[in-house]
């Protein structure tokens, strides 16, 4: 994901949605026919195959602790028109991340680590004289260089990977911002969260997580990618500019550790999410409501990420998620505990078509729609000006402005409306909360919270 791409309005693809009438109300969903249901997720999914927007994707719903549904949809190879099935192994990218929470919770739970320990205790690297804790790895507010987002990468593929060599890249970058100061996603930081993992219990990040997550819930199909041989892994497609789907680059998932390196199927991630979410099979209740709890930034403000969880609204609903890109492939989890719903979103393709869209529209089904809009008393002409804020040490600007009797933002040529929801916080369609205080806009996304500066 470019720069520009986490703080500015994205355009989502609207999706169609067939309404069924339902007198019950739709967290109920003994009142809800399942065939109905199937014939929904259907009409939304079935136009991106015909029109060749994906290749393919799988669907899983479960409702009060039950998985409802799982369907494939699409081919799991273009080429030979393999038919995807609904137990296909994709990568899930950055829902990796939550796995690797969990297996750092589990060891404080042993008494292993302490959130507020300096990451100095486990692994010798260069901090620059910044006091790093294990939260701050966690909740995205290190600092450190992403490395993603840099020259690491490239540079490895001429001198090859190793963890020894990725780290000493890394001690070479400079920090974007001090400890705690922000959030911004953070690659780095689960990277090294997994040889913190290796350290502490002695034992590979695989079979830490084979052990302690994936054999007590179940997920026989899950691992981490680079473990997996022959062709278990479904192909993966991007969509290009002139609306072909060509294949993607096989990617080294050993680089992504910790990060975005694990391989899944739809029902291990339901059954993940039910074992995460409704029992104490891998963690206690006190620690899973830490994973769950905002975390809190140095100058007061919160953001919209726990430790390896994005918390969110859909239509007013609390959403705990956590969402995944890479060449090839995106993958969509999330939790709405109001209606016990879980939705699992898997896509074979990187293009228009975003799986968290798909969930939220499939999630219209069961929960309600609530009006969070409200009407801004105050005076709007004195949140607009000129606002600056720096985005992995780079300077944005964004401007805000009233148009007839609307707030609007415009930054980098996207122009969007703002929406006023209370305390200060205006909502921007794709999820973004605007919070301004004094002179200062706070920038907040599950994957970033920035501060911005009003001009004189």
């Amino acid at each position: 994901m470019s720069i520009s791409n986490r703080i500015i309005l994205f355009s989502f693809l609207l999706i169609g949605l067939v309404i069924f009438s339902c007198n019950d109300e739709k967290s109920n969903y003994q009142s809800v026919n399942q065939s109905a249901i199937e014939y929904q997720i259907d009409s939304i999914v079935k136009p991106f195959i015909s029109d060749s927007l994906i290749a393919g994707t799988v669907v899983g719903v479960a409702h009060k602790g039950e998985v409802k549904l799982i369907k494939s949809y699409g081919f799991s190879d273009l080429n030979k028109k393999n038919s995807l099935e609904k137990n296909a192994v994709f990568p899930i990218a950055s829902v990796s991340k939550t796995f690797t929470a969990i297996a750092i919770m589990q060891l404080v739970e042993k008494g292993q680590i302490n959130l507020d320990d300096n990451i100095e205790k486990f692994i010798d690297f260069d901090t620059k004289g910044n006091v790093i804790t294990v939260r701050e790895l966690l909740n995205h507010t290190s600092g450190i260089k992403d490395y993603t987002e840099s020259d690491i990468p490239s540079k490895l593929q001429k001198i090859g990977y190793s963890s020894e060599n990725l780290l000493q890249l890394l001690e070479e970058k400079e920090f974007d911002f001090k400890p705690g100061e922000a959030m911004d996603y953070n690659n780095s930081g689960y990277y090294l969260l997994a040889i913190i993992i290796e350290k502490v219990s002695g034992l590979s990040y695989q079979q830490f997580l084979n052990d302690n997550i994936f054999q007590p819930v179940s997920m026989t199909s899950t691992a981490n990618c680079y473990s997996l041989t022959g062709n278990l892994i479904v192909n993966g497609y991007n969509l290009s500019r002139e609306g072909n789907l060509n294949a993607a680059e096989v990617l080294d998932f050993q680089m992504a550790t910790g990060a975005g390196s694990i391989c899944s199927t739809v029902e291990d991630l339901l059954n993940w999410q039910i074992a995460f979410h409704k029992s104490n099979e891998l963690l206690e209740k006190n620690s899973y409501n830490t994973m769950i709890t905002a975390n809190k930034l140095q100058n007061g403000g919160f953001t919209k990420y726990g430790l390896g969880i994005e918390i969110n609204q859909y239509n007013g609903n609390e959403v705990f998620s956590h969402n995944g890109v890479i060449e090839g492939y995106l993958s969509d989890m999330r939790y709405f505990p109001e209606s016990d719903l879980i939705i699992v979103t898997l896509i074979n393709t990187l293009g228009k078509i975003k799986p968290m869209n798909v969930s939220n529209t499939i999630a219209d089904y069961f929960i309600q729609n609530k009006n969070v809009a409200k009407s801004y008393d105050g005076n709007i002409e004195e949140l607009s000006g000129s606002y600056i804020g720096l985005v992995m040490g780079i300077k944005i600007q964004m401007s805000v402005f009233e148009e007839n009797g609307k707030l609007f933002i415009e930054s980098r040529g996207n122009k969007f409306q703002i929406q006023f929801i209370g305390q200060n916080m205006w909502l921007a369609e794709d999820g973004y909360t605007y919070t301004f205080i004094e002179n200062k806009m706070q920038v907040n996304d599950p994957k970033v919270s920035i501060i911005f500066n009003k001009e004189e």
